[in-house]
Parts: structure tokens; sequence; C-alpha cells
């Protein structure tokens, strides 16, 4: 009868030994996941303010790299001028005119493939700078669910360790209960045969 109620108080031990255990592991699990949201929002805020100051900064330079551009532009056009004092008057104010706009026309020319330029490596510089932020989150995404899946090893490993814990007490009062049994049964019919006998 004691065995009994001993297999009793371990099966109620075991299971609140593996609810607690389960209720353990999933506020670890939550606390992970909750961390991992902050993380990565923290992250994507400061992937949204690099962004700005990198394109701020990427404008500032393409705005100086133009004016520098306009300025050696500015210079042919003062060297045109100078070029055609030293042609002879009558001839001066139309080869002024059509220099100028020959002049003109490169300049348009090589200002529009100058701002194309740089235009261009503004923006392959903003991808390769959200490239670089896609990377880092999918790194810290692989991160935690590398440490999401160890967690859940170790949860499943523990509740086996239990249940084998479990599983082996559990035996060793059955043999226990067994033996109580079987030496009652035999004293019992060591009574009746000395019975008999008499």
């Amino acid at each position: 009868l004691k065995s009994f109620m001993a297999v009793e108080v371990l099966e109620k031990k075991y299971d609140l030994e593996r609810a607690t255990l389960i209720r353990s592991f999933d506020s670890d699990l939550d606390a992970l996941i909750r961390e991992q949201k902050q993380w990565v929002e923290k992250a994507e805020s400061s992937q949204i303010s690099e962004m700005k100051v990198v394109d701020k900064r990427l404008r500032q330079d393409q705005e100086k790299q133009l004016k520098k551009f306009r300025d050696e532009l500015k210079e042919e056009q003062k060297l045109l001028k100078s070029q055609s004092d030293l042609v002879p008057k009558q001839q001066r104010k139309e080869f002024y005119k059509t220099e100028k706009a020959a002049l003109d026309a490169v300049h348009d020319e090589r200002e529009r493939r100058f701002c194309e330029e740089l235009n261009s490596n503004v923006e392959s510089t903003l991808r390769r700078q959200r490239a670089s932020h896609k990377e880092k989150l999918v790194k810290m995404e692989r991160d935690f669910l590398n440490q999401k899946h160890q967690l859940q090893r170790s949860r499943e490993a523990a509740l086996w360790d239990i249940e084998y814990k479990n599983i082996n007490e559990k035996n060793k009062l059955v043999k226990k209960q067994l033996n109580e049994m079987f030496y009652l049964q035999r004293q019992q019919m060591l009574l009746r045969h000395e019975k008999v006998r008499v």
C-alpha cells in the first residue's frame, strides 16, 4: 500500500517538476523574443538615422563637387574671353559668338554627364549602405534564431532528463512493490501451509 502511494507521489512530483520546467523555459523564450524585437527595432531606427546622415553628407559632397566643376567651366569661359581678345576686332564678335556656342554645348554635355556620375555614385553608396544594414539585421536574426534553438534543445534535454529520472524511480518503486507483494504472498502461503499441517 505504501509503495502504491509512493508511485502516486512520484507521479505528482514528476508532473510538477515538468510543469515548472516548461513554465521556466517558456518565460525564457518569451524574454528572448522580446529582446530580439527590441534589438531589431533599435537596429532599424539606427539604420534610418544613419541613412539620413549619410544621405545628407553625400548630398553636401555632391554640391561641393558640382560647384567646383562649375567653377572650372567658368574658368574655361574666361579663357575663351581672353582668347577672343587676341582675335582682330572685326572678327572678334563673330569668333566669340561661335566659340561660346560650341563651348556652351560642350559644357552642357559635360555637366550632364558629371551630374549623372555624381547621382550614380550617391545611389551606389546608399545601396551599399542599405545592403550592409540588411546583412547586419540578417546576422542578428540568425544569432537570435540560434539562441532560440539552443534554448529549445536545452529544454528538450532537461525534459528528457526528468523523464528518464522519473522512469528509473518508478521502475525501482514497481520492483519494490512486486517484491513486497511476492513477500506478502509467500508469507500468506507459509501461514496457510502451517495451518494445514496443524
